[in-house]
């Protein structure tokens, strides 16, 4: 319809012609053709109700939410004293419950496909991939450390995956 392209449309029920991209007919309240459901406010990445496959990123998007959650997981079990870590010094392992209690609830947010933990994800990533990269490399450089094998790769591990958080996280979350 011509009377489309300049933004005004019929409405199907009572006939009354209403500006384009209405949910509702202002005349009568139908339910207008062109209309788009309104947001739900989060991003939603997987939504099974359009489409029936998951694409590789999805599947890489959740995979590094879940890492991130165990990371934080392993963190609180450091900082709680069950697992022995890296930092004998006093507060030492308080401090990494205390950033592992973080991880623990972006990891899930961003699992649950929350805009605002996305966000924190994009921030924690950008922060901490290089300090967790350097940690990494130093432990694995220290022949006195006990478990600094462990310590170290741990600590590569997780800046491969905050580094990668950081695409997938754009490319997939928004």
């Amino acid at each position: 319809m011509a009377s489309e392209a300049s933004g005004i449309e019929q409405c199907p029920a009572c006939g009354q012609q209403v500006p384009s991209g209405l949910a509702q007919c202002q005349f009568c309240g139908a339910t207008l053709a062109g209309s788009k459901p309104k947001s739900g406010g989060g991003v939603l990445i997987m939504d099974s109700s359009k489409r029936s496959f998951v694409t590789w990123k999805e599947r890489v998007y959740v995979a590094l939410a879940c890492a991130v959650s165990v990371f934080g997981t392993y963190q609180m079990l450091i900082g709680l004293g069950v697992l022995p870590g890296p930092f004998t010094w006093k507060g030492g392992p308080i401090l990494i419950g205390l950033m592992g209690g973080s991880h623990l609830v972006v990891g899930i947010g961003t699992l649950w496909q929350e805009v605002w933990a996305q966000f924190l994800m994009k921030c924690l990533a950008v922060m901490q991939a290089i300090p967790y990269g350097l940690f990494g490399l130093m432990m694995l450089g220290s022949e006195d450390a006990p478990n600094s094998v462990l310590y170290g790769s741990v600590g590569l591990i997780m800046s491969a995956v905050f580094t990668a958080s950081v695409y997938f996280v754009l490319a997939v979350g928004e």
